[in-house]
């Protein structure tokens, strides 16, 4: 898990569009940058899976500079803490939202927010590059877990020491009012870690954090009508082995155990960024230092659209395995039309399970799908129910052939 640091601040420096489109443009010469139609399981997302991804969506925005408050549609929202970030880099801005909504069906709906902001300075970069290998035993409880699945591993988790100081730092400072909002908040809660980029590695390890501990240090969330989450966008990799069956295997009525989805963008290069990937990366950097890039470069029209036709007759890059886990279903947004030989195709976002084998042969490189801005893009769709065929939550049985029978008939 160790790299030269001045890997990835080389990877982030290009500041301009121009460039990171010929980063992007130089990797689409391959044909492994883009999922395949219809080669990927479509994501079971229901109205109310596609909801708290949206909450956690926007107030991973909201935690960044000079973000109000987000705009929920049927939901109120309000902030009860915000800690700025240390000059250190190691106190990573975070903030803590209670977003309610009124059900006439089930009452009062309440939904906890811990948001970490992602990499946003000079300072973030320093400390994302101090990543060689920390063990969490001592603050990832994963005794306790295995006590609750039965299972006795005991291989050390080893995570990127850089992510982990941070969250060392927040733990203690967001707890008390994690606390005070679940005390003032004795109904049905779901409390979810978010954050995207380097915010949503901060996320999984605070999460993963208080759900050990929840016995032992923090039982105050030790409670049926609590359930934990963790919902992060374009997060990086930083578990030495993957715990995600861990949590799965948890049985129900134990703990409260929500969901674990980790949200990618089909070409984001970050939840692919372990050492080697960014060797990879740093190579179509360097071929982009030693050429000129052209001034006629078409600036994308959307996050997905590629420069080149998508086809099998392109040659396949070849990736290195990955190294490092992420925490969650990895489930990838991607524009099925996003096809440069129809530039004006309508939109058809799909959201797919995507296997991490499947996810280590692809050459993501395209950091414009990277932006926050990109990913709520994507997410606002899914909130409206206009994912994987489907026009909305009103129509979601109908497939586009369907509804267009039915606009006809009407």
């Amino acid at each position: 898990m160790r790299h030269q640091k001045g890997c990835l601040a080389a990877v982030f420096s290009y500041t301009h569009d121009e460039r990171i489109a010929e980063i992007r443009q130089r990797a689409e010469r391959y044909s492994n940058t883009a999922l395949a139609n219809g080669a990927y399981q479509a994501w079971d997302c229901t109205e109310e899976k596609a909801q708290l991804v949206s909450i956690a969506a926007r107030c991973a925005k909201a935690v960044y500079p000079g973000e109000s408050l987000p705009d929920i549609p049927r939901h109120s929202i309000r902030q009860t803490f915000r800690l700025e970030p240390s000059l250190d880099g190691l106190t990573k801005a975070s903030a803590l939202y209670v977003v309610e909504r009124v059900s006439i069906d089930e009452g009062r709906l309440t939904t906890i927010v811990v948001s970490i902001r992602g990499s946003k300075s000079i300072v973030d970069w320093m400390v994302n590059a101090n990543n060689p290998a920390a063990d969490a035993k001592d603050f990832i409880n994963m005794e306790a877990l295995n006590m609750l699945t039965g299972q006795n591993d005991t291989s050390a988790l080893l995570v990127h020491r850089g992510f982990l100081a941070s969250a060392r730092e927040l733990a203690p400072k967001i707890r008390p009012h994690l606390e005070s909002a679940l005390r003032s908040n004795p109904g049905s809660i779901d409390v979810i870690f978010t954050g995207h980029s380097a915010g949503g590695a901060v996320a999984s390890l605070l999460f993963t954090h208080f759900f050990s501990n929840a016995f032992m240090l923090y039982n105050f969330l030790d409670a049926a009508h609590i359930r934990l989450s963790v919902i992060t966008f374009g997060a990086p990799p930083i578990f030495s082995r993957d715990i995600h069956p861990v949590f799965s295997n948890i049985p129900s009525g134990l703990i409260g155990r929500g969901v674990l989805w980790s949200i990618i963008n089909e070409g984001d290069p970050i939840p692919r960024a372990d050492d080697a990937y960014i060797r990879v990366l740093l190579r179509f950097v360097q071929k982009t230092d030693a050429a000129s890039t052209p001034a006629s470069l078409p600036a994308p029209t959307n996050r997905f659209l590629s420069f080149t036709q998508r086809g099998s007759s392109k040659p396949r890059q070849q990736l290195p395995p990955l190294s490092l886990h992420a925490l969650g279903t990895l489930i990838v947004l991607r524009d099925a039309n996003a096809d440069a030989a129809d530039l004006d195709a309508e939109e058809d976002l799909r959201a797919e399970v995507l296997r991490r084998q499947e996810l280590e042969t692809l050459l993501f490189a395209n950091f414009f799908a990277h932006k926050m801005d990109s990913y709520l893009e994507g997410v606002d769709l899914v909130a409206r129910g206009e994912v994987n065929g489907k026009s909305g939550w009103l129509q979601s049985g109908l497939n586009r052939v369907e509804r267009v029978q039915l606009e006809q008939w009407l």
